[in-house]
């Protein structure tokens, strides 16, 4: 199963990416499922098995997305994060911790699905060398 985050403030877009995720599952036979966060604290707070990609917005609270992708990185180097924003200047910040990409708000359907399949061929490809990605020491201390 590709597990996905989407840390998202606006319920609005919250939903629109969460019904992305259902029919780019449904388009491609593989078995995906969002699970929603409404700022960075809950995702933060609740993350110990991680996420295969998140989706992230930049500017929300507690704490802002870029903060939040700091301290994940701590405890997670390699899980394919995507900035969601309404303003591309802020993304260009996002590369500093590590993103694999960003997508500028409104999000259609098909940048989407063009960052799915990222996070769908990194998912094959720990599932072929069995490389677990969060490290144990670090996993309670996001």
């Amino acid at each position: 199963m590709i597990k996905i985050a989407i840390v998202e403030n606006e319920t609005e877009q919250a939903e629109l990416l969460r019904g992305y995720v259902e029919r780019y599952s449904a388009e491609k036979g593989i078995n995906c499922r969002a699970f929603v966060y409404e700022n960075g604290l809950d995702f933060l707070s609740q993350y110990r098995t991680g996420p295969d990609g998140i989706f992230m917005d930049i500017l929300m609270p507690l704490p802002d997305g870029m903060k939040a992708a700091e301290r994940l990185r701590r405890v997670d180097e390699s899980v394919c994060l995507i900035f969601v924003t309404n303003m591309a200047q802020l993304a260009i910040r996002g590369y500093k911790v590590g993103a694999t990409d960003f997508l500028v708000k409104p999000v259609s359907y098909f940048d989407f699905s063009m960052e799915m399949d990222k996070i769908v061929r990194a998912h094959e490809r720990r599932a072929r060398s069995h490389q677990p990605r969060l490290r144990m020491e670090q996993r309670a201390r996001v």
